[in-house]
């Protein structure tokens, strides 16, 4: 009997301690001081996978620039340009949007999304993944926090590589290197790479 009273006891107390964890959490991701409509039966692990998502999101102001790829010196276009998709450029505007700095993790998609992951390649980004597999996994980003996630529109995923309101003038998204600014075929060892950008 004592042994029953001593685990009921026990489990009351982490029973407690995690909804204390949970309510802290829970105001620490407040997202600009306001109060989320937090999903009820949402886990510690989500909630510490959305505080990190939300904090590595980025403000990208609005403003207007010129889509697609511009003509070099030579009044042509670089080898790398798709000339029939990327050509002519044309003026766009986008309004203000919030944008991730960095690629969901292989932990945060299996924590979201209830799939797991391997331990081993939890920081490296999530790979072989359908339009629609995001499209479900920011339904559920915004079905546990009450906020509102998509994808970003192609016009203000280049907006955003081009500088935004304060576009830089170089080729990729802070670079004429893209060696430098980017893991792809050529330098990646066709595998996937952690993301080394917020150490940098």
């Amino acid at each position: 009997t004592f042994i029953m009273l001593f685990a009921c006891a026990a489990a009351f107390y982490l029973n407690h301690k995690t909804a204390e964890r949970k309510e802290k959490l829970m105001i620490e991701t407040a997202c600009g001081g306001r109060h989320l409509n937090w999903y009820t039966d949402i886990t510690i692990e989500q909630l510490e996978c959305i505080n990190g998502i939300i904090e590595k999101m980025t403000e990208v102001c609005g403003g207007s620039f010129m889509m697609g790829a511009p003509m070099n010196e030579d009044n042509g276009y670089d080898d790398d340009v798709d000339v029939d998709l990327e050509t002519p450029p044309f003026m766009v505007s986008v309004k203000d949007f919030y944008m991730s700095a960095y690629e969901v993790t292989q932990k945060e998609w299996g924590v979201i999304m209830g799939c797991g992951y391997d331990e081993n390649m939890a920081e490296y980004p999530k790979t072989n993944v359908s339009y629609n597999d995001c499209v479900v996994f920011c339904e559920k980003l915004s079905n546990l926090s009450g906020l509102m996630f998509r994808l970003p529109t192609e016009e203000e995923w280049e907006y955003a590589a081009r500088g935004g309101a304060t576009p830089d003038g170089t080729k990729y998204a802070g670079c004429n290197n893209c060696d430098s600014v980017a893991w792809y075929s050529k330098n990646s060892g066709q595998k996937a790479q952690i993301c080394n950008a917020r150490n940098s």
